[in-house]
C-alpha cells in the first residue's frame, strides 16, 4: 500500500513541476519598448505557437485532477486502515474470563459401607490419608466419671482407623474432622471426651508420620430420638479437598 501511495505522490509532483515550467508562457508578454513600430505578431488560431500557449492550461487541469485522485486514494486508505484497527481492537477486547475456584471446602469422595477405607486428601498436595470407619457403638457411656449427656440426648461413638499415606506428617484434631448425619441430612459434631467404655479415644491433636497408622474412637452427642444414617470424615478440620462417607445400618 505504501508503494502505491509513493507512486501517486511522485506522479502529482511531476505534473505540478511541468505546470510551473509552462506557466510563464501563459502570461501575455508586455510590448517591446525598443521598437514600438514593430509590435510582436499575434499568433494565428491553429498555429503551433497558439497551441503551445494553450498547453499550460491543460497541464493545470491535469495536475488538479491528479491531486484529486491522490486525495481520494489517501482517504480510502485511512478509512480502511481505521476499520482494520477497530476490528483488531474488538478481537482483543473479547476474551474469556478466568476461571474461578469453587467456594466449597470439600467434595464428596464416595460413600461406602463400614469397614472400607477411603483415600482422602488435605489442603497440602503432599497430605493424604487412608481412613476407615470401623464400627459404631450406640449408645456409649463416658468412663471418666465426669461427663454425662444433656437431657434428651445420648452419647454414641465411632471407631476410625487412620493411616498416613502422604509424604508429610499428618497432624490434626480428629474431633474436628468427623461428623455424623441423620437421614434428613442434619449434622452433629463431635464432643471432646477423656474416655468412653467403648475404647480409647483420639488425643486432642493426632500426629502420624508418613506410613504410620492408629485407631481410636470419636464421641458424638445426638438427640435420643435421632437415628444416625451416615458417618463423615474430612481432613484439615473439614476443609480438606474431599470427604469420605460411610453408611450406618
Amino acid at each position: 500500500m505504501e508503494q502505491h501511495l509513493d507512486h501517486v505522490i511522485g506522479t502529482v509532483r511531476l505534473l505540478l513541476d511541468r505546470a510551473r515550467g509552462a506557466a510563464p508562457s501563459d502570461v501575455a508578454r508586455p510590448p517591446a519598448v525598443t521598437s514600438p513600430q514593430a509590435p510582436e505578431p499575434v499568433p494565428e488560431t491553429g498555429s503551433p505557437s497558439a497551441r503551445a500557449a494553450k498547453l499550460p492550461t491543460w497541464w493545470r487541469w491535469a495536475a488538479i485532477g491528479a491531486v484529486a485522485v491522490a486525495g481520494a486514494v489517501i482517504v480510502g486508505v485511512l478509512v480502511l486502515g481505521g476499520r482494520d484497527n477497530g476490528a483488531a481492537q474488538t478481537s482483543v477486547a473479547v476474551s474469556s474470563p478466568p476461571a474461578t475456584a469453587s467456594s466449597e471446602p470439600a467434595t464428596r469422595a464416595g460413600t461406602v459401607k463400614l469397614g472400607n477405607a477411603i483415600t482422602l486428601h488435605g489442603i497440602d498436595a503432599a497430605s493424604k490419608t487412608a481412613v476407615t470407619a470401623m464400627k459404631v457403638v450406640d449408645p456409649t457411656t463416658s468412663s471418666d466419671g465426669i461427663s454425662t449427656p444433656d437431657a434428651s440426648t445420648r452419647y454414641m461413638s465411632i471407631e476410625f482407623q487412620i493411616m498416613n499415606t502422604g509424604t508429610i506428617a499428618f497432624e490434626d484434631p480428629v474431633t474436628n474432622d468427623a461428623q455424623v448425619l441423620d437421614a434428613a441430612g442434619n449434622k452433629f459434631d463431635a464432643v471432646i471426651m477423656l474416655s468412653v467404655e467403648a475404647g480409647p479415644v483420639f488425643p486432642t491433636s493426632l500426629k502420624l508420620l508418613p506410613g504410620e497408622k492408629t485407631a481410636g474412637y470419636v464421641v458424638f452427642q445426638v438427640p435420643t430420638t435421632t437415628t444416625i444414617a451416615t458417618v463423615k470424615f474430612t481432613m484439615d478440620s473439614g476443609y480438606g479437598l474431599d470427604s469420605g462417607r460411610w453408611t450406618v445400618k
